[in-house]
């Protein structure tokens, strides 16, 4: 079988699904969860979705 190689994207993914592993501290640990689906989420929409307009969605709803 040939070595596959990931792609960047799902390197981060693996490292914060592993960090939130190893993390004892639970808000920090539910941060790291919600990270992850969003990578996830970004990731399975494929390119036609836009990532800036997405974070842009979310600032907006977020209380200043």
């Amino acid at each position: 079988m040939p070595h596959r190689h990931d792609t960047a994207a799902v390197c981060v993914i693996r490292q914060i699904r592993d960090h939130s592993r190893e993390c004892h501290n639970l808000p920090a640990r539910e941060v790291l969860l919600r990270v992850e689906r969003r990578m996830i989420e970004l990731l399975e929409d494929g390119p036609e979705s836009s990532v800036s307009g997405s974070w842009q969605d979310h600032a907006a709803v977020s209380p200043m």
